[in-house]
């Protein structure tokens, strides 16, 4: 009627939570009384024991589990600041002014092109880097271990011009080919017709288009 179960309102220190739970009528509890009386006290007593005994198997499972899970963050952070100080003896920080090499992706150069391009920081913030060539500013900042350092200066800031570039845009610009980019057709037709988008462009197909078909554009 009032939104929740009838309560008993039994509460003894003798009878255990588990018989005091069964209990139904008031016969019931003359019962439990009686059997009690008439030499049920073992089986009470062993009941308790039982109960007890369960109540403290789950509190040292938890505090078990809560002392492991407080050793596991422990380890996380202790091996997080092993990364991190091997990460800044391998990479040191660089300085505005300093000469670096950048990796160009195989898909943004052909084969006789160079692997890297010449950059110089410009800026730093915040752990990134922002880095210009000769041909322009980089659009991204890169993270330390995104370049690679030089001794000597090879690049200075003055050589930057004011106009920003991607790093693909930049790689072409230094290609002998005119860059190998993202332009791969994926032809299935032996790239016989303008619907190949490196015939169409005048180019011929490179290893990037396709692996095993047959082509009419090498």
């Amino acid at each position: 009627m009032f939104g929740c179960s009838a309560k008993i309102g039994l509460k003894s220190s003798v009878l255990p939570i588990s018989i005091i739970n069964k209990l139904k009528t008031e016969e019931d509890l003359e019962a439990a009384i009686t059997s009690m009386n008439t030499g049920d006290h073992c089986k009470v007593d062993e009941t308790l024991i039982e109960e007890k005994n369960e109540e403290e198997k789950i509190d040292n499972r938890i505090n078990k589990m809560t002392a492991v899970r407080t050793e596991s963050v422990v380890n996380l952070k202790t091996q997080a600041n092993r990364m991190k100080e091997a990460s800044e003896k391998r990479f040191c920080e660089a300085k505005v002014g300093e000469t670096v090499k950048i990796k160009i992706p195989d898909v943004d150069r052909a084969r006789s092109d160079l692997r890297c391009i010449l950059g110089v920081i410009l800026a730093v913030h915040d752990d990134n880097y922002k880095i210009g060539t000769t041909e322009g500013k980089l659009e991204h900042t890169y993270s330390r271990n995104q370049f690679t350092m030089c001794k000597e200066k090879l690049v200075t800031v003055e050589e930057v011009p004011d106009l920003t570039i991607t790093l693909r845009e930049a790689a072409r610009k230094y290609s002998n080919l005119g860059g190998q980019g993202y332009d791969r057709c994926n032809c299935t037709q032996q790239c016989s017709n303008k619907k190949c988008k490196c015939k169409a462009a005048g180019k011929k197909c490179n290893s990037k288009c396709h692996s095993n078909n047959n082509c009419k554009n090498k």
